[in-house]
């Protein structure tokens, strides 16, 4: 098991529990608790190796903190806690500002928008942001694109910072012609 855990990674972890195999009728999860706080993590066993997956999606929902965990093995009314631990939980740096998720969504369509403008595959009207949009000038949709980039890369800089990490710290600037 891991002691870090960064909510929105996936993570994966394997213990071998020789007594406690699929085979002899054992099942076995991971269980991360902090105060009413429970997640629940089924494992897979491949003789008495067990793996334990933990989705981005599943990981994304975990409040930061720190963690007890316990990989529980169960067989009919027997229960074994097998091993156990603590996991530090750091928050999700790209989901702490609801606006990241949105401006990625926004890149996205414009992105889509300007392919299908170069391949001649564009609607008349299409829709950006709530805003109803006829055939907006290549040039224009590609400014926007980089403006909302810029703002993305600002943010995600701005996220890397709070949680200690290095990396991208200038400042952009936008200039029209």
């Amino acid at each position: 098991m891991f002691s870090e855990l960064t909510a929105g990674n996936s993570e994966s972890w394997t213990a071998t529990l020789a007594d406690n195999t699929s085979a002899g009728g054992w099942t076995a999860k991971t269980i991360l608790r902090m105060d009413d706080r429970q997640v629940i993590i089924d494992g897979t066993a491949s003789g008495s190796v067990w793996t334990f997956a933990l989705t981005s999606q599943q990981s994304a929902t975990i409040a930061p903190g720190t963690y007890q965990w316990f990989i529980s093995c169960t067989k009919l009314t027997a229960r074994e806690i097998r091993q156990q631990g603590t996991c530090h939980v750091l928050p999700d740096p790209l989901a702490s500002d609801p606006a990241t998720a949105q401006l990625r969504k926004d890149i996205e369509a414009i992105t889509a928008t300007i392919t299908a403008r170069i391949k001649g595959d564009i609607p008349d009207n299409y829709s950006i942001r709530g805003q109803s949009i006829t055939k907006v000038a290549l040039a224009q949709l590609m400014t926007l694109k980089s403006h909302l980039q810029g703002e993305l890369n600002l943010k995600l800089a701005r996220a890397r910072g709070r949680q200690g990490f290095s990396g991208l710290t200038s400042t952009i600037v936008f200039a029209r012609n």
